[in-house]
């Protein structure tokens, strides 16, 4: 009765409150940025912190494409957070602007949506296309200089935490031979990256050298003065060059040196870059880029490039490659098997779909990105028959294994329907059908699936055991996964179908979670269910619901207290505190169900690792690496980085 009555009260003080222009909060300047990082950065975590750096380079390339620019550097300093991009370009204005009435470089690093990308007069094509790149790391920033070289003079300006902290000053002259350019250099704000701001070079250094490719003949350089790293990247050959890199530790390559188109539309506005080569993989690697930008999820330029690549494959096949009648053509997924290639248009004011740029939009992209491929392709196969036979008959093969494939599958499906449901007997599901609520934890062997199932939320997570290691996906064909009982199982429990049959919409379990023991064998097998999923279930990684389960190695027992500990240094802490028993898990078996069910199931206790993929090009290759056939390929790598 209490808590009813104080509910009525509440609702009754909201209600009788004014709700008149004093009640309409206005933020003003970067206080927006500042309120909801996450709108304009991607969040206020790891992801968000490197992202102010990608607007700052961003801007730094807007300048090389427009042919200002040739040298781009970013520098960590030695601790580890503090950054700078510097570029020797133009130079960010410095005069008074006609209309705020104040220096424009001011304007430009303090004003969402200021730029010079918006009118048509600053630049024809850029990847900052929003104009809130540079004033967001205003806002998020402990501290921000810009030192602006132009006009024989150098003129620098401060801020803090969104506000002016110095206004604009000159700093002196520009010494003989040295170039114009603008340097920004920042700290990110603790206060709002509260995880730590600490800078990540694996991350910086792959974006780099994405940047020197997409960029031929920029010199891109890095370093890191906490660590000692540093990295020049240059390529002659752009966007080939960079194909070469992602299939350098692949097989039968066709041809030897990567196909590179370049073209225009009629009137110069678009710019398509194309660059592609064959390997001996089944798998399609597809990169997209517009103004820079990684197009992660496709878009126009994309399905020009795919429809243009299918027609033209259909007319040499039709020509040369012995096609039997007019319905005998090859499917797109036929002449995209083993395909490696880099797709980057320039386009002036694109259609990209929000401020992530994930996806481009617009129309006029897929057109000329056809019209280009189809007339410089045509033409290097008219000049290269042997090299269009090879892949014709490549593309042949795998029509006949797709739909030896397809068969495969098919049966699967029969079999679903007359099963029952179709749901694998050894699954122990769960009791909500809700796919946001619901759960799934592939567990390995039946001890520590009993233990699971035991110790789970039997509502919300269900259990799938599977039994040793399953077959590798990198190193077998589709048709040789299909006939695997374990991965037919998964693919049932899953729901969502595989590879061309990929439905998201159709996924059961919000969660994928893969929980093995924490020792080699559980790693070897947590690494081949990740191969399979990254595979043949890509939507499933990338769109964030795979997960690794982190079992405790450790539990301290002083008298009836445990404490359960995830690595020696938790386990040292505990003993610090007064001693006791340590007992070390070796499997996930070794602990009864409550033990597990406390530690790496129960919300709120466990700990999950979400799998994320920052850079799709370094995940394939390392894919491709150390999971494929090349022995000496992956026994350099793990040489290069087996002290890291």
């Amino acid at each position: 009765m209490y808590q009813i009555s104080a509910i009525i009260e509440a609702m009754t003080t909201i209600t009788n409150q004014s709700y008149d222009g004093s009640s309409i909060q206005v933020l003003k300047g970067l206080e927006a940025v500042r309120l909801r990082p996450g709108m304009y950065v991607g969040d206020s975590g790891k992801k968000g912190l490197h992202h102010l750096v990608w607007e700052i380079v961003d801007n730094a390339v807007d300048e090389a494409m427009a042919g200002h620019c040739d040298h781009i550097a970013v520098e960590i300093a030695e601790d580890g957070e503090t950054i700078f991009v510097e570029d020797n370009g133009r130079g960010i204005p410095v005069d008074m602007h006609p209309t705020e009435k104040k220096p424009t470089l001011e304007v430009v690093l303090s004003t969402l949506h200021a730029g010079g990308k918006f009118g048509g007069s600053g630049y024809s094509a850029s990847g900052g296309l929003h104009g809130v790149g540079a004033s967001c790391v205003t806002a998020l920033c402990e501290h921000m200089t810009a030192t602006v070289r132009r006009n024989k003079s150098i003129h620098a300006i401060e801020f803090s935490r969104g506000s002016l902290f110095k206004k604009m000053y000159k700093v002196g002259s520009m010494k003989r031979g040295q170039r114009d350019g603008t340097r920004i250099e920042w700290k990110a704000d603790i206060q709002i990256f509260k995880a730590g701001v600490e800078l990540d070079e694996k991350i910086l250094i792959s974006r780099l050298r994405e940047v020197a490719y997409l960029n031929r003949n920029i010199l891109v350089t890095f370093n890191n003065k906490k660590t000692g790293t540093t990295h020049s990247f240059k390529y002659a050959g752009g966007i080939a060059d960079y194909v070469s890199y992602l299939t350098a530790d692949k097989d039968k390559k066709l041809p030897s040196e990567p196909i590179y188109i370049d073209g225009k539309s009629d009137d110069g506005n678009i710019r398509v870059q194309v660059a592609l080569a064959y390997t001996g993989d089944e798998d399609e690697t597809v990169l997209t880029f517009c103004n820079n930008i990684n197009t992660i999820d496709g878009g126009t330029h994309l399905s020009g490039f795919r429809s243009a690549l299918t027609r033209v494959v259909n007319q040499f096949y039709k020509s040369v490659g012995g096609k039997k009648d007019k319905d005998d053509n090859l499917s797109g997924n036929d002449v995209r098997e083993g395909l490696t290639a880099i797709v980057s248009v320039l386009v002036p004011q694109p259609e990209l779909v929000g401020q992530t740029k994930a996806k481009l939009g617009t129309v006029e992209a897929e057109g000329i990105t056809s019209q280009v491929v189809v007339e410089q392709l045509t033409s290097f196969f008219e000049k290269n028959s042997p090299v269009i036979k090879q892949i014709i008959e490549r593309a042949k093969l795998s029509q006949r294994a797709r739909l030896a494939a397809r068969k495969s599958a098919d049966l699967i499906k029969r079999k679903n329907v007359f099963g029952g449901g179709g749901m694998p007997g050894k699954l122990y599901d769960c009791q909500s059908k809700k796919m946001q609520d619901s759960e799934l934890y592939i567990v390995e062997g039946d001890s520590a699936a009993g233990s699971a199932k035991g110790g789970r939320d039997a509502k919300t997570q269900a259990i799938m055991p599977i039994r040793g290691k399953m077959i590798n996906a990198e190193k077998h064909s589709f048709a040789a996964l299909l006939k695997n009982t374990e991965v037919v199982d998964l693919i049932k429990a899953i729901g969502t179908g595989i590879k061309d049959d990929f439905d998201i919409d159709k996924l059961r379990y919000d969660k994928v979670i893969i929980m093995a023991d924490a020792d080699d064998d559980g790693s070897h097998i947590a690494t081949l269910l990740m191969t399979f999923f990254y595979r043949f279930m890509k939507p499933l990684v990338t769109g964030g619901h795979l997960y690794i389960a982190m079992p405790p190695l450790y539990a301290v027992k002083k008298g009836s207290k445990i404490t359960y500990c995830w690595n020696d240094q938790d386990k040292d802490d505990a003993l610090a505190k007064g001693g006791g028993k340590v007992t070390r898990f070796k499997g996930l078996g070794e602990m009864d169900e409550e033990q597990l069910g406390e530690t790496t199931m129960e919300v709120g206790n466990r700990r999950l690792i979400r799998l994320e993929v920052d850079d799709i090009a370094e995940a394939e290759k390392v894919i491709s690496v150390l999971m494929g056939s090349n022995v000496t390929a992956r026994k350099a790598r793990l040489k290069e980085n087996i002290n890291k």
